[in-house]
């Protein structure tokens, strides 16, 4: 069985590194990372190539999340299929001192007054 809280970060650059300290400060260890171009020494290290994800995780029973930020990289999308294919879920990572801000007190503020008009009247507008 999987342990949840081992994981396998899929990218090494900076938000990947990000992804893993977050990680780390929710209570799990990082294992490793993958990177397009394979093994490289590090703390953690990179373990192998995105391509191997599935035998990387299964080798360090491991979760992976997805560590690539750009959403305009074609590779962060391919990431996610591969979890999927790999049938390994991707856990949430929430930071320790996360928080979330209060509902604004009013969700509607009037912009405008609903019943005036700004124009000036028209001067062919003839009031009795």
């Amino acid at each position: 069985m999987t342990d949840p809280r081992r994981l396998l970060v899929l990218g090494a650059g900076g938000h990947g590194r990000a992804v893993a300290d977050v990680a780390v400060a929710a209570g799990r260890t990082v294992v490793g990372f993958t990177e397009p171009g394979g093994a490289r020494l590090g703390d953690p290290p990179v373990l192998g190539r995105d391509d191997e994800l599935a035998v990387l995780a299964k080798r360090h029973d491991a979760f992976a999340v997805v560590g690539v930020g750009n959403t305009a990289l074609a590779r962060r999308a391919e990431l996610f299929t591969a979890l999927a294919a790999a049938c390994r879920p991707a856990p949430a990572l929430v930071h320790p001192r996360a928080t979330v801000a209060p509902p604004p007190r009013s969700l509607w503020a009037p912009l405008c007054s609903p019943t005036r008009s700004s124009a000036p009247a028209s001067p062919s507008a003839k009031t009795p």
